[in-house]
């Protein structure tokens, strides 16, 4: 029994150094039965070949004084092929909204009555909290931008505004 190291940088340098040895023992064969034990490995072409040249001694750890069998490696490494990166479909932009009516507007009457309501139904306490929350005492301190949120807030207490 012996063991035999092969090196190489990558796959495919260390194939084709095992398929040079394998070559070099038994110059008569090739190295098909290898292929076929083991089809994961890339099978190159004759023409893409290029001739193996020895590096050096290969370490035999059973048998320190016998003689070694060089390592191969070849100068040229052919490139491998480059898969094609499947077309990603581009996303189209959604189609326009259609117009949407804008917002309501609100004046300071219509907030003081739906407020005004709302405290007689019972509410008096929200009401009061819902303008606290708003950092005033009376609908009148409101400032116009917070006329619309304030709206939608009474609309939640139960008030028509």
């Amino acid at each position: 029994m012996f063991t035999v190291t092969i090196t190489g940088n990558s796959l495919e340098e260390l194939y084709r150094n095992l398929k040079g040895l394998l070559h070099d023992m038994n110059p008569g064969t090739t190295a098909q039965a290898f292929t076929q034990d083991a089809p994961m490995l890339p099978n190159p072409t004759p023409a893409a070949q290029t001739p193996l040249a020895p590096v050096g001694p290969v370490a035999t750890p059973d048998a320190p004084t016998a003689p070694t069998t060089p390592a191969y490696h070849s100068e040229a490494v052919p490139a491998a092929p480059v898969a094609q990166q499947p077309q990603i479909p581009t996303m189209q932009a959604p189609a326009a909204l259609p117009p949407q009516a804008p917002a309501p507007t609100y004046t300071l009457d219509q907030l003081a009555k739906a407020g005004a309501a709302l405290a007689q139904s019972g509410k008096m306490e929200q009401a009061l909290a819902l303008l606290a929350k708003y950092g005033v005492q009376t609908v009148n301190q409101l400032q116009p931008d917070q006329y619309g949120a304030f709206a939608t807030e009474l609309r939640a207490l139960g008030a028509q505004v």
